[in-house]
């Protein structure tokens, strides 16, 4: 039979204790918190929003919708087509009045010459 020393036990039941104690210390702990049950709880949603002044309903798919506006009448339409196309082309012609001239010659001589002069510089290296 073993026997224990008395500072074995003491040390033992103070252990214990500690243990027990725990919990009790974790909730006073928590009391100690700054929160409370209304900051952590939103409020009821009838408090917070208003029902709609008018009960919802379907829309009734069968009534053709109003227009927004007036509609173009044919003679209208060609009117406003003829107009937009003039302004097409004035700006067309204002875009290809404003280009640079045509230097598609000297490009592709360029591009012949300066092949030619890659090569022999490269070979040189």
């Amino acid at each position: 039979m073993t026997t224990r020393s008395n500072a074995t036990d003491g040390d033992h039941v103070t252990h214990w204790r500690w243990i027990a104690a725990l919990p009790l210390m974790a909730g006073l702990l928590g009391g100690c918190g700054t929160t409370t049950i209304d900051d952590a709880v939103p409020g009821s949603a009838s408090a917070t929003s208003a029902r709609a002044a008018t009960a919802p309903e379907y829309p009734n798919l069968n009534i053709r919708p109003s227009t927004a506006g007036t509609q173009f009448t044919p003679e209208e339409k060609a009117a406003n087509t003829t107009q937009l196309q003039s302004i097409r082309e004035r700006q067309a012609a204002s875009l290809r009045t404003n280009q640079e001239p045509d230097r598609s010659a000297e490009l592709r001589r360029l591009a012949g010459t300066h092949g030619d002069a890659a090569l022999k510089e490269i070979e040189a290296e």
